[in-house]
């Protein structure tokens, strides 16, 4: 009878365990709502022609300041010394034979401060 008694008290934690998760599952399951899809608004993409040449215009307009736009930090960074001044940066960290001892964000950091310094 002895070994009966151990073995309910080893299954006695497993039993409470079990209990615990499937109240928990069952606590997830009572508070949950359902996902209830949002309807998708209307959307026209029309290729008509513009009773007015101002509205054909504003629209190349806008095309043309977003193009400008992605394109200038491009070229302002090929056209300032920024990427000279990261090369050599980057060059004498090698020289000192420094891994990654000033990170990158760092040696750029330093780069752009060292840009605005030269070109004020």
């Amino acid at each position: 009878m002895k070994f009966l008694g151990d073995r309910k008290s080893w299954l006695w934690p497993i039993g409470l365990k079990a209990i615990q998760i499937l109240g928990i599952v069952l606590l997830f399951h009572l508070f949950t709502t359902e996902a209830v899809a949002q309807s998708a608004p209307n959307i026209r993409i029309d290729f008509d022609s513009s009773s007015e040449p101002s509205d054909v215009a504003l629209s190349l307009q806008i095309l043309f300041l977003f193009s400008i736009l992605s394109i200038a930090p491009g070229i302002l960074i090929m056209v300032t010394s920024f990427t000279r001044i990261v090369i050599v940066l980057s060059f004498i960290r090698r020289a000192l034979n420094l891994q990654q001892t000033p990170p990158n964000q760092v040696i750029v950091g330093l780069a752009l401060f060292m840009t605005f310094f030269v070109m004020a």
